[in-house]
């Protein structure tokens, strides 16, 4: 099933009790994770223990990746260090 889906998560101040509960389940879920690379490992330890953990080099990259492992039906999840609000890469 071809899920075209990617969820966008704030990893906020990088606490990970300051992550929210729907966060929290989106990493518990992921089949990928593609993060900042300021992001805390002790955020990154959330994610299902079979997820693949990448910090894309390029905004190029990170879309190719996004793009491909959505329409290819897997759980993406883009974790951004702080507030994806104010985050450029957001």
């Amino acid at each position: 099933m071809v899920s075209d889906k990617a969820w966008l998560v704030g990893a906020g101040p990088g606490a990970p009790a300051l992550l929210t509960v729907r966060g929290a389940e989106l990493l518990a879920r992921a089949e990928l994770v593609l993060h900042d690379a300021e992001v805390s490992p002790e955020l990154l330890a959330l994610a299902a223990s079979a997820a693949l953990r990448l910090a894309p080099a390029s905004a190029a990259e990170l879309t190719s990746l996004v793009l491909e492992a959505s329409r290819a039906g897997r759980r993406v999840v883009r974790l951004i260090s702080g507030d994806p609000h104010f985050s450029a890469s957001g």
